[in-house]
């Protein structure tokens, strides 16, 4: 079962995030996330972009910039990450991580 971290993502600031897996390998893995309105349906932004596995320390490393967030419109959303094997599509992900995100709107722009 995926661990719940809610997160609050200033609008037009980076989020550097670190996630720390624990009991299982990153060898060989990669990662992708999204945030969405609600699992399924529109997607806010597909952040895979910003995602490092740090196989060494065990880490999955979120680093969104300011520029990715300054238009959002979105209040408040859902996202989780998945860790998998590129090589091997066959294997399903592990989603090692999910909540609840919200958008805290920027008043000086």
């Amino acid at each position: 079962m995926a661990q719940r971290q809610d997160l609050i993502l200033d609008q037009g600031s980076r989020l550097l995030w670190v996630y720390e897996v624990t009991g299982q390998s990153l060898a060989g893995m990669a990662a992708r996330m999204h945030i969405r309105k609600i699992p399924g349906t529109d997607l806010y932004l597909d952040a895979t972009d910003y995602l490092e596995v740090d196989v060494l320390n065990g880490l999955v490393i979120l680093d969104i910039p300011a520029s990715a967030t300054v238009g959002a419109t979105w209040r408040r959303g859902v996202y989780d990450i998945e860790i998998y094997n590129p090589l091997m599509e066959s294997i399903s992900p592990l989603r090692i991580v999910q909540g609840d995100i919200e958008l805290d709107r920027e008043v000086t722009v």
